[in-house]
């Protein structure tokens, strides 16, 4: 059996670049921070446990599609990989980062609650994006999205 480099976060989008980056290549990235809470969110004394948070990087059509229609603090799911990029800082040290970058197709699942509106539900992600199919999660029915 061969190992697989996956990795599915769902959260919600806490900061946001407000502008696209376009590569040389003519695509563009956009990156985000994803908050993942613990278990319930409280322990037993009923104080809130600290969040978890992950970077991703989303590219492309799917890129735009999240900066539309994923502003901060709403839930998103997301699927890709985990990548580990080794650099130098200014004074010369060694460092790491690591964070998810998201796959090209169906990688990206925003969700809606029932406080959102008609005017913001998003458009089929299939214009925004390659992918043909892209969910929208209503948080209200216990549905998840399809990994």
């Amino acid at each position: 059996m061969s190992a697989q480099n996956s990795t599915k976060l769902i959260g919600r989008v806490g900061n946001i670049e407000e502008k696209m980056v376009p590569l040389k290549n003519g695509e563009t990235i956009l990156k985000l921070e994803i908050s993942l809470s613990q278990s319930n969110g409280k322990d037993k004394e009923g104080n809130w446990l600290p969040s978890s948070w992950y970077r991703a990087e989303v590219w492309g059509g799917q890129a735009e599609y999240v900066q539309k229609y994923a502003p901060k603090g709403s839930v998103i799911a997301v699927e890709g990989k985990l990548i580990q990029q080794l650099y130098e800082d200014a004074s010369g040290n060694k460092r790491e980062k690591y964070f998810v970058k998201v796959n090209d197709r169906d990688g990206v699942y925003v969700c809606k609650s029932s406080e959102s509106t008609e005017e913001s539900t998003p458009e089929p992600a299939a214009k925004a994006s390659k992918s043909t199919k892209k969910p929208i999660v209503d948080l209200d029915t216990d549905e998840l999205p399809p990994f």
